[in-house]
């Protein structure tokens, strides 16, 4: 099934941390709560320490997934004090 809203989201600056897992426990988390597709599957740039995907998600819960991603993030960063580069995106694709 194909959802009409599709965002993808980026991690950038990991220096201890592979990025494509922390994308994955991220997308493990919300496929328990949401119905969600992956469009492309991650991708990783591990000389940069950056890795992407694009989801599909449903209209009506695109905020909600926002949110629960910056819950994400925060609760990475305070995990992983050593990752202080470390830059989380969302955004509509």
């Amino acid at each position: 099934m194909r959802y009409p809203f599709n965002i993808k989201i980026s991690i950038l600056g990991l220096q201890h941390t592979n990025a494509a897992q922390v994308l994955s426990d991220f997308i493990t988390l919300i496929r328990q709560k949401y119905e969600v597709e992956v469009v492309s599957e991650i991708t990783c740039n591990c000389a940069h320490s950056q890795a992407e995907v694009t989801l599909a998600v449903p209209f009506a819960e695109r905020e909600t997934i926002r949110i629960d991603f910056n819950i994400f993030a925060s609760e990475f960063d305070t995990l992983h004090p050593a990752e202080t580069t470390s830059y989380f995106k969302l955004e509509s694709a």
